[in-house]
């Protein structure tokens, strides 16, 4: 039996390889705007939040030409399918695994909340989560992941021993640390591998199998 009872997941580079997709979004957005593409790929990362990123990869634009990408991206990417899109090995197992052995899952997520909700429709998944807590969920000033994992944990009543954040980047892992939860780094995403070992998580792994077994749940299906 888990000694958990609340699992947080973030969804880009954790859950699911949305890179395909957002970057043909972004390629096309740029293009419209007559801005290099090549220069922003360049230096984008995926799970910062969105104007941050944008205002580094472009720091010639003004803070309105960067709102415009943002708004023609989102246009985009809200309306897709989502086919450049793909769940991580094991990871939909282990979804389902978690919601049978009765533990609660959230999203906990700098993506905002339409195409959270879109990719977990598309991927069948709608049905596992308790809820989504996304950048633009709050009727207030975004806060960061930290500040999105506190509304959740006060919102929920959680206890932070008995609740876990799973990421790929370090906000994600310094979110759960601050906030006293234990975390597990998965280190096929987007973060940095040695960045996310110099944070000591509870657990560093790409493999859905070892994080079922810290999570000490039954019956995890055996992967290929």
């Amino acid at each position: 039996m888990s000694q958990y009872k609340t699992l947080f997941f973030d969804l880009d580079g954790t859950l699911l390889d949305t890179e395909g997709d957002i970057k043909a979004c972004m390629r096309e957005a740029l293009k419209e705007l007559g801005l290099s593409t090549a220069d922003f790929m360049r230096n984008f990362l995926i799970g910062p939040p969105l104007f941050e990123v944008a205002k580094e990869s472009l720091p010639d634009a003004s803070d309105e030409m960067i709102e415009t990408f943002i708004r023609l991206f989102r246009d985009k990417y809200d309306q897709i399918n989502y086919p450049q899109t793909f769940i991580y090995p094991g990871m939909g197992d282990l979804l389902s695994c978690a919601k049978k052995n009765g533990l609660a899952l959230y999203i906990a997520t700098n993506k905002r909340e339409t195409p959270t909700r879109r990719l977990l429709n598309r991927f069948e998944w709608t049905g596992l989560f308790n809820g989504v807590y996304a950048v633009d969920s709050f009727p207030y000033e975004k806060k960061g992941k930290t500040g999105i994992l506190a509304q959740a944990l006060a919102d929920l009543n959680c206890r932070p021993e008995e609740s876990v954040m799973i990421g790929d980047t370090i906000g994600d892992i310094n979110a759960g640390k601050d906030l006293g939860l234990a975390t597990i780094a998965f280190d096929r995403g987007y973060g940095d591998p040695n960045d996310l070992k110099n944070l000591n998580p509870s657990l560093q792994t790409s493999d859905a199998d070892q994080i079922a077994r810290f999570l000490g749940l039954r019956n995890f299906p055996k992967q290929n």
